[in-house]
């Protein structure tokens, strides 16, 4: 996430192009799915997102590969 910790009302960036799947990045091979913990979601392997208050969120990254197995990441993001 860049950046590191964002402020209210600007845009933070979300970028999952080093996830692998057991070796290179997965890249075009996976699918992203992205939920900002504030009742919106997006998909795609960078994203952008405003978040429009201070208040702590989690944000939730799954990867699906082409052969159907996922995984989740969960981290806190925080606004100033």
């Amino acid at each position: 996430m860049t950046p590191a910790s964002p402020q209210a009302f600007s845009t933070a960036s979300f970028d999952a192009s080093t996830t692998t799947n057991g070796g290179p990045a997965c890249l075009h091979a996976c699918s992203y799915a992205w939920n900002f913990g504030d009742g919106t979601t997006d998909t795609g392997r960078t994203v952008s997102h405003t978040y429009d208050t201070g208040a702590a969120r989690d944000v939730t990254l799954t990867v699906r590969t082409s052969q159907g197995a996922s995984s989740t990441k969960t981290k806190s993001v925080r606004p100033t």
